[in-house]
């Protein structure tokens, strides 16, 4: 399989990935830029990390002493092996290829981060590639059955940070109550500032009081748009 290796925010970290077929957006970047920077978080969990583009912007950023990487896809986990190579994180990161519903850690997390897939197969477009399918599409990871997961491996006022479609941004909401992750911040991104909301970054916080902050929306013709992508 043919691979590229790209930067992404800061000029030292590289992301290796698929020359055709699934490749990281916007989505993750931002979800990343998204996070508490004033919290200390001394572990993490990066769930469907794909090339691992979450982990070692995790890395760069905060001073985590272990992120568990999980990821299901074989291709997208040889991705990511390298990706900790190439940016010298194997004593930080560490790669699990495996379901995450099957995936038993050993410690309760300070940070769980997730982008997840969030489309019905059946009300959405069917691509050729399996890849592709599996991070569009919620058949691996209803989710229901993430924030249950979740829920088990955070601490107590742990952070849970996932980006999801703004259309159906009342479904994370509503299951974080269910499972006791209270909505804390939201933000929105735009296309421009006459679109509608296309997507939505929630942070979570295990057990914690009713309070929700709205952050001002993001629009991706704007320059802070731009400046969030740069280091």
């Amino acid at each position: 399989m043919d691979k590229t290796v790209d930067s992404i925010i800061y000029k030292d970290i590289f992301i290796v990935q698929p020359k055709n077929g699934f490749r990281f957006s916007v989505d993750s970047p931002l979800l990343f830029r998204f996070i508490n920077k004033n919290k200390i978080f001394k572990n993490a969990l990066d769930i469907g990390s794909g090339s691992g583009v979450l982990s070692v912007l995790l890395a760069k950023q905060f001073n985590i002493d272990c992120i568990d990487a999980v990821e299901i896809d074989k291709v997208m986990y040889e991705c990511l092996v390298e990706t900790i190579k190439m940016n010298r994180y194997e004593n930080k990161i560490y790669p699990h290829n495996n379901d995450i519903f099957r995936f038993k850690p050993d410690r309760m997390y300070d940070l769980v981060i997730c982008n997840p897939p969030y489309r019905n197969r059946k009300k959405g477009r069917i691509c050729k590639s399996d890849i592709e399918n599996q991070a569009r599409f919620d058949d691996l990871m209803p989710i229901d059955k993430l924030f249950s997961y979740v829920r088990g491996v955070i601490k107590n006022r742990g952070y849970f940070y996932i980006c999801y479609d703004a259309d159906l941004f009342v479904t994370p909401i509503y299951l974080g109550r269910k499972y006791g992750l209270e909505p804390k911040r939201i933000q929105f991104l735009h296309p421009n500032e006459k679109s509608s909301a296309k997507i939505v970054f929630i942070e979570f916080i295990k057990d914690a009081g009713v309070e929700l902050k709205i952050e001002p929306p993001i629009f991706q013709n704007s320059k802070e748009f731009e400046m969030l992508l740069k280091e």
